[in-house]
This record gives structure tokens, sequence and C-alpha cells, in this order.
């Protein structure tokens, strides 16, 4: 991998694109480009990841452990979410 396709890989991952879109974008194969990022990253938070940090329905911020990312602060915010959206879909 040169040089100047790492500079493209971390400017598209500055933007928030996930690994794949960067592979078809670049024409790289996706297993080089989640290498480059794990190794160079240094584990921090990525820009999506960010973004999403705060709970979807009273806005504090998410505890985010190791597993799956969470959505909500609390289950009280996200059965009150829940019946939110199915209220609102009626």
């Amino acid at each position: 991998m040169t040089d100047v396709q790492k500079e493209r890989i971390r400017g598209c991952r500055s933007q928030g694109l996930g690994y794949q879109e960067i592979a078809n974008r670049l024409g790289l194969n996706f297993g080089a480009v989640r290498m480059h990022c794990r190794r160079s990253e240094n584990g921090t938070l990525k820009p999506h990841v960010l973004n999403d940090s705060l709970c979807r329905n009273c806005g504090k911020p998410v505890n985010q452990g190791k597993g799956k990312r969470k959505l909500f602060c609390c289950d009280s915010c996200r059965y009150a979410w829940h019946n939110n959206q199915r209220a609102a879909n009626k």
C-alpha cells in the first residue's frame, strides 16, 4: 500500500466512511483497509461512533462499553422511544 493510498484512507475515515466503502472507492482489498485503519487509529473513536454517543430519546451521553454499540442511556428511554415510534407510525 502506498503512502498516497494511506492518506486517502485517512481522509475517508475522517468523513465517517466504513471499511467496505473505502475499499470500493479506492479499489483496495477490504482486509487491507481494515488492518491499516486498526493499526493506525490506535483505538481512537471513529466519527460515526462519536455522533451516535447520545441517547436517542433524551439526548444524554451514553456510556459505551465493549461490545454492541448502545443507542439509549437506560431501559426506560429505550421503551419510551420505541413506544413513540410505534405511535407515530400508526
